[in-house]
Order: structure tokens, then C-alpha cells, then sequence
């Protein structure tokens, strides 16, 4: 279903099901506003909680943990024209919205790291990561997604939910794709791996490329 007014993608009430919530959480995820509304509601309203590097292979790929507004994380992650719900829609319609919301949110860290930079961080290498196209963001993965609670299972996909998924990985990604945490104000963005000069490292170095990434977004609601 399109939105005429955005770049990006409502799901349809029909095909993008919630059940088990209250009646004003669950209107709100499937009455929630365009994608780049969403985007700028996390934005304006981002702290950063951490941040560091990761290595594999001389090169080395920036992390930061921040925070947002519980409301605009749940709308995000969990609503019908959310982060999932676009690759829901398409593995192509979904990289564009990671690349939408990586750029985005990703201005706001920048401002934030603005003379806060850790010594291994400098600010030109921050920007090469976060701008290599291996970049991210995703919902902090917390307490939730350990105990899995019945009462977080709401979300109903026919699609990321088929009895066809027959290996170890699909079921635990279609398990993992119901959960709509209510209570999660954290999300983590990571950029690409590149080394100290900006030089990527190469695609087939990396143990799940952006594509396999956004193949088990859309066939599985998860990744």
C-alpha cells in the first residue's frame, strides 16, 4: 500500500495484524505517521549512551548505543509503516529505508560527538563508517528478546509467520518477529567496517552481507 505523501510504504491493516496490546498502543502502530515523521520523531529526541569500535580484519567498524522516546522506538520497530514494515514490503524498499533512517539519525550522533569523541573515534573516521553502505541501525536487542514474553508476541505476518520455515535459523527469526516491546528506548546504530584511512573492507569478508540482512527482514520479519 503507498503513501503518497512519503517515499515509503503503509502496509495494509489487513496484511499487517496486531493483536494483544491495548486499544490505544494498538491504534497508534497501525495509524502511525509516515516513515520520515518517524525517523525525525527519534531524531529530535536522540541522547547518546555509548559509543566505541569494533575490528575485524585491520579495519574497524563504529558503534553507538542511543536512546529515544519509548512511543518512537514502539512506532519504528513494531508499527505498519515502520523500519519492519518496509522491508516487509521489499528487500529494496527496506535498504532504502535503512539508508534514509542510518543518514538521519545519523546526523544527530555526529552533533553529538562533536568534541565528546573517544581517542580511537575521531570524527573524519566516525563519518567514513557511518556513511560506508554496510550501515544500520536496529532496535536495541534487551530483556525482551531473552524472556520473549507471550504477552509481547502481537504481531501476525503471513508471510514471516509460514509453516514453510523449516531450518533452526527461520524459526527462531519468525519467533523473534512477533515481539513488539513496548518498553525498549534503546536502538544501535553501527557503520561499516573501514580502516583507519576509510578504506572498506571488502564484501566478501563480511559474515552477513546487507543483502542476506535484508532477505531475512523480508522473508522473515527479523534478522
Amino acid at each position: 500500500m503507498s503513501n503518497k505523501s512519503s517515499s515509503f510504504q503503509t502496509i495494509a491493516n489487513g496484511e499487517w495484524v496486531i493483536a494483544g496490546m491495548g486499544n490505544a498502543r494498538q491504534k497508534k502502530l497501525l495509524g502511525s505517521p509516515r516513515f520520515e515523521q518517524m525517523v525525525a520523531d527519534l531524531s529530535g529526541n536522540l541522547t547518546l549512551l555509548d559509543h566505541g569500535r569494533s575490528d575485524m580484519q585491520g579495519h574497524y567498524r563504529f558503534w553507538a548505543i542511543i536512546q529515544s522516546i519509548n512511543s518512537a522506538v514502539d512506532r519504528f520497530f513494531n508499527s505498519r509503516s515502520g523500519y519492519r514494515a518496509q522491508f516487509y514490503y521489499s528487500k529494496k524498499n527496506g535498504a532504502q529505508a535503512n539508508r534514509y533512517a542510518v543518514s538521519e539519525i545519523s546526523k544527530k550522533v555526529l552533533a553529538l560527538l562533536n568534541g565528546n569523541e573517544r581517542r580511537t573515534c575521531g570524527g573524519s573516521w566516525v563519518q567514513a563508517s557511518l556513511c560506508n553502505p554496510n550501515s544500520k541501525v536496529w532496535i536495541y536487542q534487551g530483556s525482551w528478546l531473552r524472556y520473549k514474553r507471550l504477552s509481547d508476541r502481537n504481531l501476525e505476518v503471513g508471510r514471516w509467520h509460514s509453516k514453510n520455515h523449516r531450518s533452526s535459523r527461520a524459526k527462531k527469526l519468525t519467533l523473534w518477529s512477533r515481539l513488539t516491546p513496548s518498553d525498549e528506548n534503546r536502538l544501535v546504530l553501527k557503520g561499516g567496517y573501514v580502516t583507519s584511512a576509510g578504506r572498506a573492507l571488502p564484501q566478501a569478508c563480511l559474515a552477513k552481507t546487507m543483502q542476506t540482512r535484508s532477505k531475512e527482514l523480508f522473508l522473515y520479519g527479523f534478522t
